[in-house]
């Protein structure tokens, strides 16, 4: 009887070391071009506490073209700075984090030809109305596009910003 808060105990110091190997990573990925992936980044977030806040994800695609130039973006939140990134077409952007209950904010500035435009990718509006949590992850979609910023709502890419 007392060995089982000891075999708890193990399970649980297991569990936080794997969830903080998790969160640890942010990595970009080429589908479209099939080539080496131009950036593979490690960061540690500042927020990881394995108890009752969820893990959360936030992917951005871009889908404009690379000529006469590729995407650039530069995401970060009051903590942590994910830098600048070069997407190609088809490439993508994805980081790990767990959210501080109701004030993570995650804000991205985008780049592309002539056209700049900064905005929220992950917030409580967002957070609740757009992104979709499966067992206990939630995970937020982005594509930018020639026309503007869209979000998966499920069944649906749904446009939440124009470029201007």
């Amino acid at each position: 009887m007392s060995r089982l808060p000891f075999f708890l105990l193990v399970a649980l110091t297991i569990f936080h070391l794997v969830s903080a190997l998790a969160l640890s990573r942010v990595k970009t990925t080429s589908q479209v071009l099939n080539k080496p992936s131009p950036l593979r980044v490690r960061h540690k977030s500042n927020n990881t506490d394995t108890g009752i806040i969820d893990l959360s994800r936030v992917k951005i695609t871009s889908r404009v073209p690379n000529k006469p130039s590729p995407l650039r973006v530069r995401c970060q939140s009051k903590d942590t700075d994910i830098g600048m990134h070069t997407l190609y077409e088809g490439e993508e952007l994805v980081w790990n984090f767990r959210k501080k209950l109701w004030s993570t904010l995650y804000f991205c500035h985008f780049y592309w030809n002539s056209k700049d435009r900064s905005c929220a990718v992950f917030d409580r509006r967002i957070y609740t109305y757009h992104c979709k949590t499966e067992l206990r992850v939630t995970e937020c979609y982005w594509e930018a596009r020639p026309d503007g910023f869209y979000i998966d709502d499920g069944d649906k890419w749904t446009k939440i910003n124009d470029w201007n």
